[in-house]
């Protein structure tokens, strides 16, 4: 299983076939990474401990690269800027490598198109922004980007198969404030296993159980927890992912769209932005097909408000850390 932020993906020659339960399990992992085994063994009708074995497997296999926690930074006093980057193929691994070094880096893809990489930074303010932009531009030589600041986020993760129950998510946030040293203990214990027991995490972290238990349902009613999230290898088992940037008519009718955006089962991670481009979402789908349905279906929905739209191939995910290092310490 890949380290903390570290995404390894594996070359795959040919997509992996998976288990009806293999499928079940793999979706309410997506939903919440952090369901005891106990309850997901009910969802499958298998024992706690085969269901660890099936997690197991699947880690393995290459198909579960981590257990995330996602936090909405934004919410948390913290900024977002997406860049997207066109330089020569062959600098592309020394820029990743440099990135990688840098504690505020949130995600690296590599894509196809006129762009080959798009970089996610946040920060507490512009200079992290400015330190990961000068890391670009000292590494490699940089034909052409743009910058994207994030002023709103969600999280609603895509479904790639039907869930077992079909109960939905209903959030009421509390007022948001500030995070506590205890709240920074127990999310960068989270950071590098969501899934992590209360026991290790009371040990590791020399805070009460009841304390650290407590501490999580505040973080999340307060929406700094988005939710506990499972990333999986979607090119293991034959799926695609594309970035998708949309300009609205006007401002008026944003918020209409990016519900739709977030509604959708094949949108991963929804953000309104403050820039020409007004809305991005990655989409995980079958194949072009699928693509192009989307596309349609949201055509047809907002063809008077959407004034252009651009959707980019994602080749390999490079890093995806979305609760960075720099921002715990």
């Amino acid at each position: 299983m890949a380290e903390h932020g570290e995404i390894k993906v594996v070359e795959i020659k040919k997509p992996i076939k998976i288990s009806p339960t293999d499928q079940k399990i793999i979706q309410e992992l997506l939903i919440n990474s952090r369901i005891p085994a106990s309850e997901l063994g009910k969802l499958v009708h298998l024992v706690p401990a085969s269901v660890g074995n099936h997690i197991e497997s699947l880690i393995k296999e290459g198909i579960i690269n981590q257990f995330l926690i996602i936090p909405n930074l934004i919410k948390s006093g913290y900024k977002i800027w997406f860049v997207l980057i066109d330089i020569p193929s062959e600098d592309q691994e020394s820029c990743i490598k440099s990135l990688l070094k840098y504690p505020s880096t949130l995600s690296i893809l590599k894509t196809a198109g006129r762009y080959s990489l798009i970089v996610g930074f946040t920060g507490k303010d512009i200079s992290s922004l400015d330190k990961g932009l000068s890391i670009i531009s000292k590494s490699v030589k940089v034909r052409d980007f743009i910058i994207l600041p994030v002023k709103e986020m969600a999280f609603e993760p895509y479904r790639l198969f039907e869930r077992v129950k079909n109960k939905e998510d209903h959030k009421t946030f509390e007022e948001s404030k500030p995070l506590t040293k205890e709240d920074k203990l127990i999310l960068r214990m989270l950071s590098g296993n969501a899934r992590e027991n209360i026991v290790n995490i009371s040990k590791e972290t020399k805070l009460p159980a009841e304390t650290i238990i407590y501490r999580l349902k505040k973080l999340k009613e307060r929406g700094i927890i988005e939710r506990f999230f499972t990333n999986i290898n979607i090119f293991s088992f034959g799926f695609q992912g594309y970035v998708l940037m949309i300009k609205t008519l006007n401002r008026e009718n944003q918020n209409e769209i990016f519900d739709f955006i977030k509604n959708h089962p094949r949108t991963n991670g929804q953000y309104m932005l403050e820039s020409s481009w007004n809305i991005l979402t990655v989409l995980v789908v079958k194949d072009a097909t699928e693509l192009k349905s989307f596309i349609d279906d949201m055509q047809k929905k907002f063809s008077k408000d959407i004034l252009s739209y651009e959707t980019i191939q994602i080749l390999s995910q490079e890093l995806y850390d979305p609760f960075p290092k720099g921002l715990l310490n």
